[in-house]
């Protein structure tokens, strides 16, 4: 019985650099660990850790309300949303499987 695998993906450097911003929003919680970030931001850790490593991202909306809880002011939630509208148009490619 052969092994599931997952499809290996490239992501994108838009998508890199709004998952280390996303990063930087759960630290700005003062939560302690992921779990507590997540909970703060209001999702669950493991869809935290997808968004952080840029393998997928947030709704705008779902995206909009993590930036109200992480209490960001208007122009650093510009910020955020440019980077979020960047890396939507770039989602992960799947990358060919390595030949036997």
């Amino acid at each position: 019985m052969g092994r599931k695998t997952e499809t290996e993906r490239l992501v994108s450097p838009e998508r890199r650099h709004l998952g280390k911003m996303i990063k930087v929003l759960a630290e700005r919680t003062n939560a302690s660990g992921l779990r507590a970030q997540a909970a703060a931001l209001g999702t669950p850790k493991s869809t935290l850790q997808r968004w952080i490593s840029g393998e997928a991202m947030p709704s705008e909306s779902g995206f909009d309300d993590m930036l109200l809880a992480a209490g960001l002011s208007h122009p650093e939630q510009q910020t955020y949303r440019e980077a979020w509208k960047a890396a939507r148009g770039n989602p992960p490619v799947p990358l060919p499987a390595p030949a036997d």
